[in-house]
């Protein structure tokens, strides 16, 4: 059962039965755990204003295979001017922005709310380390 108590690390519930934050159930480790282990930094030129104070970086750890799983490809490819023989002629490579919004919240463990209020500046700068992230793990 889950009650309005704030997790040992601040974010969210946690649970009155004494099990660990969904986090660990689920084997995400939050973003804190990102810095300890050299995860990837972000420093905003424009902090975010949050319920819970103001948010001056992003910090993203390495992705899973859970993330991979739950989250999806960041680039589409499609096929474009197909040939009289049916072989394609030209494709077209995009970034998925829902996909690297999902990534932004699994490897960040900010909300996406909280994302949202991002300057696009920071947002492209975040999106393309998720990008890089993402693909360097066979994304």
């Amino acid at each position: 059962m889950f009650q309005r108590n704030p997790a040992a690390d601040g974010r969210g519930t946690s649970p009155t039965n004494g099990a660990p934050p969904i986090e660990e159930r689920h084997g995400r480790a939050p973003a804190p755990a990102a810095a300890a282990a050299g995860g990837t930094r972000i420093e905003l030129t424009t902090p975010i204003i949050g319920h819970r104070g103001t948010i001056n970086e992003i910090v993203l750890r390495e992705p899973t295979m859970g993330d991979y799983l739950d989250c999806g490809q960041v680039m589409i490819t499609y096929g474009l001017a197909a040939g009289a023989a049916g072989d394609v002629e030209r494709i077209q490579v995009v970034e998925d922005r829902v996909a690297i919004m999902r990534w932004m919240v699994a490897l960040s463990g900010i909300e996406e709310a909280l994302l949202r209020m991002m300057s696009v500046p920071d947002g492209i700068r975040v999106g393309r380390a998720i990008v890089s992230l993402a693909q360097a793990s066979g994304n």
